[in-house]
């Protein structure tokens, strides 16, 4: 029975990722496309910085992307999509991702307005 569990476990995590991998895509593209010239000139010069530790911070905020990802596949009454894509009522939805909270709480003096 557990086995049975674990497979179904993971064929609906399969399943999730895939629903969201095209809404994150989609996500990313939009930043990208408001993000001033100059920040990607910055980044090309800095990404590689070992001291900042790039690669730790995200920029998707998963839950409400799953969120909307979820409603939209409601509209469309895609009830497959929309059993696996389901947040649990226990789930914190946050508009701003992980890796931003990170990165603000460890640079809270380049966020002083923001934070305000």
């Amino acid at each position: 029975m557990q086995k049975a569990n674990s497979v179904e476990g993971v064929k609906k995590q399969t399943k999730e990722l895939h629903d969201l991998k095209a809404a994150r895509k989609k996500y990313v593209g939009c930043i990208t496309t408001k993000t001033p010239p100059e920040v990607y000139e910055d980044c090309l010069d800095e990404y590689n910085d070992p001291v900042k530790s790039y690669e730790k911070y995200s920029i998707v905020p998963y839950n409400v992307l799953r969120q909307k990802q979820y409603d939209h596949e409601l509209e469309l009454k895609n009830n497959q999509h929309t059993g696996v894509l389901k947040l649990s009522k226990q789930t914190k939805i946050s508009y701003l991702p992980k890796g931003l909270h990170q990165y603000i709480d460890a640079h809270p003096e380049k966020f002083n307005d923001y934070l305000h």
